[in-house]
């Protein structure tokens, strides 16, 4: 060891090696080595000392340079974790490595729209929509309600607008650019006097586009319809309700102008595979009909998000609905413009 070899060395040198005392009392000072003496007289011994100094002084910064290198290399070779941001937007296949944990993410939502079509006037409307995933598999529920007094534009005098839309989908992400999702959407809409609709659907979906500012997604699907109608229904055409097979479509775009900016739109289509009789009144009040045609409910939609925090967002949205062989009285066209803030975690 450097230690005792060391210590043997300089009891020798204490009596061999001339020294120099400091003035004063010598019992008191320190003795001084005389190294120039050392050097000229043991060149070998001098030598081996400071060489086993030099040795001794840098094990211990070689050893850190070491463990420095070591940590360095395991950090990099460690995964780093991908920050899940607006997963719900996203295809979980995306993700490297995919998330394994359970995935929540909820909205709220409230709006206050002015309505223009079969009816006139001012509305509150309400939503809520809950997205749940887990691997591959995500489950998004929705829902809608609105319910006000507003001017019937056929009539001219107040009536009472109830609408609700429910709407639960299961998709399964199969590629990075391929799903598969089923669903189905329970409707009520007293204006079009709708008692009830329920539409079926199963497909596939394609993300278009899946840029960092700019995403588009394409859907298409079988679907299948059953509907109530309200008792003036019945009363003037003689049937309550009916079933029918449609092509579905929807197709999404998202347009991130800045962080805290987002553009959205929205096209859906029910398209069903069976013409249906278009009915009217003529001027006495008849019922009359003015032939058969395939059936469109078509939804279109623009809005803008302005996010204050990462849980609040103010929103405008524009909403058109169309409905190309709507009952007799019943305009094909109603249009909202709404304003709105939503609350997201």
């Amino acid at each position: 060891m450097i230690v005792p070899r060391c210590l043997l060395l300089l009891t020798v040198l204490l009596f061999s090696v001339p020294v120099h005392a400091a003035e004063g009392d010598p019992a008191t000072e320190p003795v001084k080595i005389d190294k120039d003496y050392l050097q000229s007289h043991y060149p070998e011994l001098y030598q081996q000392i400071i060489q086993e100094g030099r040795e001794e002084t840098s094990q211990p910064a070689t050893k850190s340079a070491n463990q420095t290198d070591v940590a360095t290399k395991n950090e990099a070779a460690a995964p780093k974790k991908e920050e899940l941001g607006d997963w719900w937007n996203r295809n979980s296949l995306t993700y490297e490595p995919r998330p394994s944990q359970l995935l929540f993410h909820t909205e709220l939502q409230y709006s206050y729209s002015e309505d223009r079509g079969n009816v006139e006037g001012y509305e509150h409307r309400g939503g809520a929509k809950f997205i749940v995933r887990l691997d591959r598999v995500t489950n998004s529920l929705s829902y809608l309600i609105d319910k006000s007094k507003q001017t019937e534009v056929a009539s001219g005098g107040e009536t009472s607008n109830n609408y609700q839309i429910l709407e639960d989908s299961l998709q399964y992400d199969l590629t990075k650019k391929l799903y598969a999702m089923g669903g189905i959407i329970r409707e009520v809409n007293e204006t079009e006097m709708l008692d009830r609709r329920y539409a079926f659907y199963a497909g596939l979906g394609y993300p278009l586009l899946t840029q960092k500012n700019h995403q588009i997604d394409l859907y298409l699907a079988y679907a299948y319809l059953d509907e109530e109608y309200d008792s003036l229904i019945n009363t003037i055409l003689g049937f309550s309700g009916r079933t029918y097979d449609a092509f579905y479509f929807n197709q999404t775009y998202a347009w991130k102008i800045t962080d805290k900016i987002l553009f959205s739109q929205r096209f859906r289509i029910i398209h069903s595979f069976e013409d249906f009789i278009r009915y009217d009144l003529d001027a006495n009040g008849n019922v009359i009909e003015l032939g058969e045609q395939k059936r469109d409910l078509v939804v279109f939609g623009l809005g803008l998000d302005f996010q204050l925090t990462e849980s609040f967002t103010l929103y405008g949205k524009y909403q058109l609905n169309i409905d190309n062989v709507p009952w007799p009285t019943v305009l094909k066209q109603d249009t909202s413009y709404a304003t709105g803030i939503k609350f997201s975690f």
